[in-house]
């Protein structure tokens, strides 16, 4: 469709979230300013991700990703864009010993562990205190919330 002059509007347009990195990111970003906004704290917010969501928590806790963004995972239902489950075997030889095996074809180092619960800690302070500054210089006054039923 992005070659039909008819439909200009599907011609391909840049994205600021082009990797797996980024795009979790924007979610995780957004798990926390959400938070934020219902006046959920980071320790709630971790606790209900843990809690509520044990499947995602499991399978962050095995996924990692390379330099250029792309996502390595242990579960088949995790795995990155075009992964396979050989990559993650090679890359945990590769983190046990870097120098003997090589990063896996594809793949380039270095590699980061994911960890949602620190992401969405680190990004909850920074929209918290956005929030604080702007409550604290009078540009925004938080609603008022009305008694249920009084």
């Amino acid at each position: 469709m992005a070659d039909d002059p008819a439909c200009p509007q599907w011609a391909a347009r840049p994205s600021p979230l082009r990797t797996e990195h980024e795009r979790r990111a924007a979610l995780v970003e957004l798990d926390a300013l959400v938070a934020v906004w219902l006046g959920i704290t980071a320790n709630q917010l971790a606790a209900i991700f843990k809690s509520r969501y044990p499947q995602l928590y499991d399978f962050e806790m095995a996924t990692y990703f390379d330099a250029n963004g792309r996502k390595i995972a242990a579960g088949s239902f995790s795995y990155g864009h075009g992964q396979t489950k050989q990559d993650y075997l090679d890359l945990m030889a590769h983190l046990e010993d870097p120098e003997r095996a090589p990063p896996p074809d594809g793949y380039q180092g270095p590699f980061c562990k994911a960890d949602r619960e620190a992401e969405m800690r680190e990004a909850h302070a920074h929209f918290q205190a956005r929030l604080d500054a702007e409550i604290a210089a009078g540009r925004w006054t938080p609603p008022a919330h009305e008694k249920a039923n009084a």
